[in-house]
């Protein structure tokens, strides 16, 4: 018997008698930088670029509604704003959605203004002349508001460059501030 213990072992049965016991407790999370002025654990609010593109325009038209006037002023302004917003808060991927959004929310918001919150006669021709004559008086509105957004994309292009050419300079200001040590050698 004391034979059969002393007899030398397979590989594999080794390795399961020492392999290291594995430790219950999880790793320590790494604690997220803490931003002056903000709590700790929140993060900054950014709207969802989608319904800042909604929103915003139905709530313009709902002020037109309440004052009287049916989509004019207050709507055309808080679609150009809308789109603005939201080409600034999407990132290069979401483009190929909010660049051409903002005409196609100026067509659905007109429509359902003009047909939940008006009389509208929609029998035989007048439904093209009615659907005509919303889009003659909303293509300004839609015009604007897709110069408004691309307007935005350029003016972020901008900044983000020249932030990036005066972080590049304020580099080499440090380099070039810094006093180069002298070497000394054993010569005295």
């Amino acid at each position: 018997m004391p034979e059969q213990l002393a007899q030398p072992q397979p590989e594999s049965a080794r390795q399961h008698r020492t392999a290291p016991p594995r430790s219950e407790s999880p790793p320590p999370r790494r604690q997220p930088e803490r931003q002056p002025g903000r709590p700790p654990g929140r993060s900054p609010v950014r709207p969802r670029t989608g319904w800042v593109l909604l929103a915003l325009p139905v709530f313009g038209a709902a002020l037109d509604e309440v004052i009287g006037s049916p989509l004019g002023l207050l709507f055309a302004l808080c679609t150009v704003l809308a789109s603005a917003w939201a080409a600034l808060l999407t990132t290069r991927r979401g483009l190929w959605w909010v660049l051409p959004a903002p005409p196609l929310v100026v067509a659905a918001v007109t429509v359902l203004s003009q047909l939940l919150l008006h009389d509208v006669d929609l029998s035989g021709t007048k439904l093209a002349t009615t659907a005509l004559k919303w889009a003659v008086t909303g293509f300004p509105v839609m015009a604007f508001s897709l110069l408004a957004a691309v307007s935005a994309l350029g003016l972020r292009q901008v900044l983000v460059r020249r932030v990036a050419v005066r972080s590049g300079r304020a580099a080499r200001a440090v380099e070039a501030r810094q006093v180069p040590v002298p070497r000394r050698n054993h010569h005295g």
